[in-house]
């Protein structure tokens, strides 16, 4: 759950992906270094005047591991408060927001 001075602003959601360099010229490209990247996804609790939800890529993904455990998500320019869901309360809200586990 991401908060606002104490307000709900919504969920998020992570996943990491294998992301590759595009090498070459079209049709003798290939694909070159793999590097895993965390991806995000934040679902608005209140989504007025905004899109329902919003993404990115992490690319500093040392300081954005490290604000993550300290209970902070950076977005546009704010410091939100971040509060990781375990167990059932996790459970119901990738259920009410149709996520999944990698695994289905």
């Amino acid at each position: 759950m991401v908060t606002e001075d104490g307000m709900p602003v919504g969920y998020l959601a992570t996943r990491v992906q294998m992301w590759w360099t595009r090498h070459g010229w079209w049709p003798f490209h290939r694909y070159i270094d793999p590097v895993e990247r965390p991806e995000w996804l934040l679902t608005f609790a209140a989504p007025v005047g905004r899109l329902p939800y919003d993404d990115g890529v992490v690319i500093d993904v040392a300081a954005e591991i490290d604000d993550w455990d300290n209970g902070r998500f950076a977005y546009r320019r704010q410091v939100l408060t971040l509060r990781w869901l375990h167990g059932p309360d996790a459970d119901t809200t990738r259920a009410a927001y149709g996520w999944q586990d990698a695994d289905g």
